[in-house]
């Protein structure tokens, strides 16, 4: 596989985990209010890349396969989302927006 490939499959990875997390949040009885903002999508598609980037990283010699592409690409939204799941919800007022709950780290962290 080329690099390019393996960028582009891995992208497709990680969209297929952010399409999850959003049809999550649409099923949710609460659907948030910051999924309308434009700062929200904008992570998005940095998570969707950095699935891309992660891939890269590995290199050719690593991933042989489109479907390890994917795989890591999908990886990385998810290891996105571990990280900041750890994070604390009651975080001072100066983390939040209008909404206690509309943070971007409870964004990311899948909340």
């Amino acid at each position: 596989m080329s690099e390019m490939s393996i960028f582009v499959f891995a992208c497709f990875g990680g969209l297929l985990a952010e399409i999850v997390k959003w049809y999550r949040l649409r099923e949710s009885v609460n659907f948030p209010d910051y999924a309308k903002g434009p700062a929200y999508w904008i992570i998005t598609f940095a998570t969707i890349l950095a699935g891309g980037v992660l891939a890269y990283a590995y290199g050719v010699q690593v991933v042989t396969s489109k479907i390890l592409a994917i795989n890591i690409g999908a990886s990385a939204p998810l290891i996105i989302q571990t990280l900041f799941s750890a994070v604390p919800h009651n975080l001072p007022r100066g983390f939040a927006a209008d909404q206690p709950d509309a943070t971007i780290l409870n964004f990311l962290a899948g909340r």
